[in-house]
């Protein structure tokens, strides 16, 4: 479209570059502070002005988390363009599915989703965890199918990454480490959900290794501009019809 030329594909990139970077700080928070705070609340049955300070906090999270997924997955979408329209398109796609899923399902663990929308319910969290009701894990299930989408769509930018000529191929073999680990996650929490303990640091940790690398790398250097310019005059050439003489 006309309305890209205008776009520096180096200021796009360092965007997305610290929204990627936003979207992992999130994923620490809600690890880091919300989670703790609602296993806190269910086993201690602290106030429930406590635990519905913890579920805006996570709630806020959440959907700042989706703001910054669809924000990035239109980014990816315009970097990845030049190599092939087609699969940019799925890369996005596939990230905003695994997003929204993911959001989801933190919502629904924290209670956003619940017919009277008031968050958190400790005595409800108390009440499961003493039965055995796997109420948070439910909203774990969640996350690791969400992981699967966002592993696909790590897999697809991996390919992408290395034929770009414009972003270091290192880069695309890191994202291609972590998206499978993703997948493979994925695939254990539905089919083998007991080995999901011991697999975690070998299928999540290279997937957040290479997050943090390809964010870095975008806020930090961005693309190169002369190749990004080559590349896309050479898949324009390519996509331009051949007149008949």
């Amino acid at each position: 479209m006309d309305h890209e030329r205008d776009l520096d594909p180096r200021i796009v990139s360092r965007i997305g570059g610290a929204l990627m970077l936003s979207m992992i700080a999130l994923g620490a928070f809600g690890q880091a502070v919300v989670q703790p705070g609602l296993d806190v609340a269910a086993d201690s049955a602290v106030t429930a002005a406590n635990g519905q300070t913890i579920s805006r906090l996570g709630i806020g999270a959440a959907l700042a988390l989706l703001a910054c997924g669809i924000a990035l997955a239109v980014i990816l979408n315009f970097l990845m363009r030049p190599v092939s329209q087609k699969l940019a398109r799925l890369a996005s796609a596939l990230l905003l599915i695994g997003v929204t899923a993911e959001v989801i399902a933190a919502l629904h663990t924290l209670g956003a989703l619940s017919p009277l929308g008031h968050g958190v319910d400790v005595v409800a969290l108390s009440l499961g965890r003493d039965h055995n009701m796997k109420t948070v894990p439910g909203g774990a299930l969640g996350f690791n199918i969400a992981m699967g989408f966002v592993g696909s769509s790590e897999l697809v930018l991996a390919y992408l990454l290395i034929r770009s000529e414009y972003l270091p191929r290192t880069l695309g073999v890191l994202m291609l480490v972590g998206g499978l680990g993703y997948v493979i996650n994925s695939s254990v929490a539905v089919l083998q959900p007991d080995l999901i303990g011991r697999l975690f640091p070998f299928t999540m940790v290279p997937g957040f290794f290479a997050e943090v690398s390809l964010g870095l790398w975008l806020l930090a250097n961005g693309v190169d501009i002369q190749a990004w310019t080559r590349v896309r005059a050479q898949g324009r050439l390519r996509s331009t019809p051949l007149n008949s003489s």
